[in-house]
């Protein structure tokens, strides 16, 4: 192993959602067992702490399912220049790579095409500025629907969902009540996820 060797590390910012590169040698921990990586917005960091000198023990707070995943390396795999995938253990879906900054840079690319063509598949065009949001938005709206949670004040529970650049526009069919849900960011769907139920009103044209 050598113990200057670079690791390029990419995590998704559970605050706002963008992939945040940053790159670790051992060097980084010269006097010190732990090591802090921030997003560029500056409200979201990953933990990385040397344990023994034989481990290597990654915490990052998850932007799919809000809870902290803790990964743990040998420290002989953690700088190797095998590709390290980080995955949120509830959604399935990819959070973060380590290693070579080629390799890290072209999964990420690979990952991001995955989800474009998810995109697709659901018939959604791609101007979704944050697909991960979009996508859990969408799929929980569809949920809430299934379950009779969706309602207008007229009386209808048959409502059309387009979707836009930073949002959702729920539209009901009858009477054309109209309601916009903001996806910008992790925290916009947070706040989707938070609501039990949604009622189109004439007045109230955005749920916030």
């Amino acid at each position: 192993m050598m113990l200057g060797k670079e690791q390029t590390i990419v995590f998704q910012c559970a605050t706002c959602g963008r992939f945040c590169f940053n790159n670790l040698s051992l060097f980084n921990f010269s006097g010190k067992k732990e090591e802090y990586l921030s997003c560029k917005c500056g409200k979201t960091s990953i933990r990385i702490i040397l344990k023994d000198r034989r481990k290597v023990s990654i915490l990052v707070p998850c932007f799919l399912c809000s809870e902290i995943h803790t990964y743990t390396f040998s420290m002989d795999k953690f700088f190797s220049d095998s590709l390290k995938t980080l995955q949120c253990p509830k959604k399935h879906m990819k959070i973060g790579f380590i290693g070579k900054d080629e390799g890290v840079r072209n999964a990420l690319d690979h990952h991001e095409d995955l989800l474009k063509s998810i995109l697709e598949e659901m018939g959604i065009p791609e101007l979704c500025k944050n697909i991960e949001v979009a996508i859990e938005s969408i799929n929980y709206i569809h949920d809430l629907a299934e379950l009779g949670k969706i309602n207008c004040e007229c009386g209808n529970t048959n409502v059309e969902m387009d979707v836009l650049t930073n949002g959702l526009k729920l539209r009901c069919t009858f009477c054309g009540n109209e309601m916009s849900l903001l996806t910008r960011n992790n925290e916009d769907l947070k706040f989707i996820q938070a609501q039990t139920i949604i009622y189109l009103q004439k007045d109230r044209t955005i749920l916030l």
